[in-house]
């Protein structure tokens, strides 16, 4: 994933998240943000993907440990 290589903290992964998926009145925001506009909309699908799986994985893990919690009690 190369662009992992341009983005210089979580900071900016996370803004990229938000600022992306902003309505288009906001697109104004985006001149004050690093990246480019065509950067934020290109990869705005795989940082999607990205925070789903990251999503879904703690939630499984929050769910085992809460099951083996249980179990054990």
């Amino acid at each position: 994933m190369a662009f992992w290589s341009d983005l210089s903290s979580w900071s900016d992964l996370i803004r990229l998240v938000f600022v992306s998926g902003a309505p288009s009145r906001d697109l104004n925001s985006l001149q004050d943000f690093p990246l480019h506009l065509h950067f934020a909309q290109k990869m705005h699908q795989e940082v999607v993907v990205v925070v789903v799986v990251v999503v879904v994985v703690v939630v499984v893990v929050v769910v085992v440990v809460v099951v083996v919690v249980v179990v054990n009690w």
